[in-house]
């Protein structure tokens, strides 16, 4: 059963493109939807550390077509974390770039859907890295093991860029 699932271990060398299955793509499947239920039932669609809270701000400035927002009547009354008043506006003094990938989620008026989202590309990014070097039974190992990981699945439920930035590095 264990070899029907994960296949044989034999390397496909450098002549051969890795191509996906539909184990890889069941894989990827369920990690987004666990995430998805987890990201709604759990945080509720919203940021819940202030390190999101900014950044979510930063993608609907992004969002809106600027850089800055202008800033509130009583800025100190709107003093948080990670975002600033200036003589410019109200902005976020984060890296842009994750803001930047959250800007198709607020988009669709769903920016909690960009980590899970990612986190099913990742498990299909990780078979694609795998499968030429070490086989396809490693391949799917691996996958099912990033699939079903806690701390995997935890961080692509919520607004953090540890997603992104596993996705940039695979």
């Amino acid at each position: 059963r264990f070899e029907r699932w994960l296949g044989d271990d034999v390397a496909y060398g450098d002549d051969v493109a890795p191509r996906l299955d539909a184990f890889a793509w069941t894989l990827a499947l369920v990690a987004t939807l666990m995430t998805v239920t987890l990201s709604l039932v759990v945080y509720g669609g919203h940021p819940h550390l202030m390190d999101e809270v900014g950044y979510v701000f930063q993608a609907r400035t992004f969002a809106s077509g600027r850089m800055t927002l202008p800033n509130p009547p009583v800025p100190d009354a709107f003093a948080l974390y990670l975002i600033e008043t200036g003589t410019h506006g109200w902005y976020s003094p984060v890296p842009p770039g994750w803001g930047a990938f959250l800007v198709p989620g607020v988009w669709l008026g769903a920016p909690w859907l960009v980590n899970p989202v990612l986190t099913g590309v990742n498990v299909l990014l990780t078979y694609l890295v795998l499968q030429p070097m070490y086989g396809r039974r490693t391949a799917r190992l691996s996958c099912l093991l990033l699939a079903v990981s806690p701390w995997h699945l935890f961080l692509g439920m919520g607004f953090m860029p540890h997603a992104v930035t596993l996705t940039c590095a695979l």
